[in-house]
């Protein structure tokens, strides 16, 4: 196998997992494709909830500029700690996985690499997030807050799926598939339920 090549996964659930996943962009980047087509596709998957908030905020620019309620100001105390923490999560992942996988990271192994860029895409998100929310001037504020938060949470969800299927864990790899598809209900949900809200608040 080449340098250049992703590893083949050849267990049976890894394999079924594989066949659903090359619908999206993913399955290119985690079951083969050159360097470059793997690094494109692994930017492409980090970008996706940002991308769709952005298309969003778009049709909703109205909104996005209104002042925050009062009592919505006093509640962002919550998500605001909680982007702290997760912060602190992806931290800790990203710390263990550069130590643990020095050596893989050394010799340039995609699955580890691009694991560890997927990770420090979460960090950066939640990051983000915390700061954003301690300026609570306006929606845009809030929302885009939100968006890096959901970011957040995809990176992590498609970092632990590329280590699970580098490292041929069939059944570990099936169930991080199902959880980044759930995440990806989840983002498109909560964007539904953000233009419905928009809109009462608006018209």
């Amino acid at each position: 196998m080449g340098r250049d090549q992703c590893p083949v996964p050849t267990d049976r659930v890894v394999v079924v997992a594989r066949t659903a996943f090359y619908a999206s962009w993913f399955g290119c980047m985690i079951f083969g494709g050159s360097t470059a087509q793997v690094w494109y596709f692994a930017i492409v998957f980090a970008l996706i909830p940002l991308g769709a908030y952005c298309a969003v905020a778009l049709c909703n620019l109205g909104f996005l500029s209104m002042l925050p309620p009062e009592n919505l100001q006093g509640y962002q105390d919550v998500p605001q700690n909680a982007a702290l923490t997760l912060a602190g999560f992806a931290f800790t992942a990203l710390t263990v996985l550069l130590t643990h996988f020095e050596v893989a990271l050394a010799a340039k192994q995609l699955g580890p690499q691009v694991s560890v860029f997927l990770f420090a895409c979460s960090l950066v998100s939640f990051t983000i997030s915390y700061m954003l929310l301690r300026f609570r001037t306006s929606m845009g504020v809030f929302y885009f807050a939100d968006a890096c938060t959901d970011t957040g949470f995809w990176c992590s969800a498609g970092g632990f799926l590329v280590l699970c299927v580098a490292a041929d864990l069939g059944v570990l790899s099936a169930l991080l598939l199902f959880l980044v598809a759930a995440v990806g209900a989840y983002l498109g949900y909560n964007l539904y339920c953000y233009t419905i809200y928009a809109r009462k608040i608006v018209h």
